[in-house]
């Protein structure tokens, strides 16, 4: 399981994440209090979805589809966060969401892509049986 690349993929994902989300983005400076809450559990949610995923190697469809939800998730959050910077006023978290979550999620393009690699290499093997 932690020998596939994308494994290292989905854990720098979580916690690249996670750092956002945690330790440095104070979303009650831009944020109304409710939805900055509401944004912080989505973006907790799909840290600890990335890292579930991990476990989940012997699925590698279904790790597929949940990276990608998770993936679409980031996007989603993302697009808000930078609504939100840009009529705020705070520059520190925008450094955080314009430099973590895109790392977030290219990191997870290249795991779909490592399990996509992986399933096509089993469905060879199994054609040949």
């Amino acid at each position: 399981m932690i020998q596939r690349i994308q494994s290292f993929y989905m854990i720098f994902s979580s916690l690249s994440v996670l750092c956002v989300f945690i330790f440095g983005l104070k979303l009650e400076f831009f944020l109304s209090f409710t939805s900055a809450q509401y944004i912080k559990y989505l973006g907790l949610l799909s840290s600890a979805i990335i890292f579930a995923n991990l476990f989940l190697y012997k699925r590698r469809l279904i790790q597929i589809k949940l990276n990608t939800i998770v993936l679409v998730l980031l996007v989603l959050i993302q697009a808000y966060l930078m609504i939100a910077i840009v009529t705020g006023e705070n520059i520190e978290a925008g450094l955080l969401v314009f430099l973590l979550l895109p790392v977030a999620s290219i990191l997870l393009l290249f795991a779909n892509k490592g399990i996509k690699k992986d399933e096509d290499l089993v469905r060879s093997i199994d054609r040949v049986r």
